[in-house]
């Protein structure tokens, strides 16, 4: 799908009539009305679903994740990741499509690196677009736990999502439901992978640079900070993927973003500008300077500097 189709796909989902949103099978047709593909169907659906669900951060917090039925989902309007994952199963079966509920294990809020699951403890979905399988995280993708509260943000690195990526944080039960073209990842496998920040995916860093990096023998156990940025508001098209770096090595950058008029490699007093071609940015950078490194961009309405990616440079 082109952006103009996803952008008024979502546009259709949002302004939803309120009179048709207390009968599911109503709501889907009018949802998937005009709609041909499954990749169309199934975008519909997890647009309103990610805008009219809200995450029951109270019941996750106090461990009270009662399960609840897509009527009573649709009724209150928040539920844990069980309700999103039925819901979403419900809705897309409505609309003629192959999909499946998942349960396994999540890397989220207040999980570590190296922590062991002794019982499942979230749920998501696979769906079959196009005679191909796809997985999509509904609870993820409506927003995120911070400081206690949920925050309702649309991601879309959870719609549609490869097999590659979505394994960084999600295990499922039954080890069919990774989606993995090689070998599958055992339980221990998947809890020593290192921790995924939310939006590391945004920025297009490719999940396979990833993997790559974690083989490295030089590999630290952790991958470059991300910060909140909106969607690919950044592509990543080269960058170490490994948080710690070593001094007096070249490392390369190339970066495209259309937002932003200036691009820097900042390390405390040491400031070096990157070369832009267009809306690409480009860097050899070398450092004999220890500490925190920053990329950051200016914006061309703006005076301040938004962080990019974080590293630390080590000997």
């Amino acid at each position: 799908m082109s952006d103009q189709q996803i952008a008024a796909i979502d546009a259709h989902a949002l302004t939803t009539p309120p009179e048709v949103e207390t009968d599911r099978k109503l709501l889907v047709a009018y949802l998937t009305q005009g709609l041909r593909t499954d990749s169309e169907k199934a975008r519909v659906i997890y647009r309103w679903i990610t805008d009219r669900i809200t995450y029951d951060a109270d019941a996750f917090l106090s461990g009270r994740m009662e399960d609840m039925s897509v009527e009573d989902v649709m009724k209150k309007r928040m539920s844990v990741c069980f309700g999103f994952s039925n819901l979403f199963e419900k809705m897309a079966k409505d609309a003629d499509l192959e999909v499946k509920s998942i349960s396994g294990y999540a890397k989220a809020y207040g999980t570590s690196q190296g922590q062991h699951f002794d019982k499942p403890n979230h749920a998501w979905n696979a769906i079959r677009v196009n005679g191909s399988w796809y997985l999509i995280d509904l609870t993820w993708g409506a927003g995120y736990i911070k400081d206690g509260k949920f925050k309702k943000e649309l991601s879309e690195a959870f719609f549609l999502t490869p097999p590659e990526q979505f394994v960084f944080s999600h295990f499922p039960v039954d080890e069919q439901w990774q989606l993995q073209r090689t070998s599958h990842l055992s339980q221990r496998e998947f809890e020593s992978l290192p921790q995924v920040e939310p939006t590391f995916f945004h920025s297009n860093i490719s999940p396979i640079e990833a993997w790559e990096a974690t083989r490295s023998p030089e590999f630290s156990g952790s991958f470059v900070h991300t910060f909140e940025l909106p969607y690919h508001l950044v592509s990543i098209q080269l960058a170490p993927v490994m948080y710690r770096l070593k001094l007096n090595r070249v490392y390369t950058f190339k970066i495209n973003a259309n937002v932003f008029e200036k691009m820097a490699l900042v390390q405390t007093d040491h400031w070096q500008e990157m070369n832009k071609d267009g809306d690409i940015f480009t860097f050899n950078y070398s450092s004999e300077f220890q500490g925190q490194m920053l990329v950051v961009g200016k914006k061309f309405d703006s005076d301040q500097y938004t962080a990019i990616l974080a590293y630390e440079l080590s000997p």
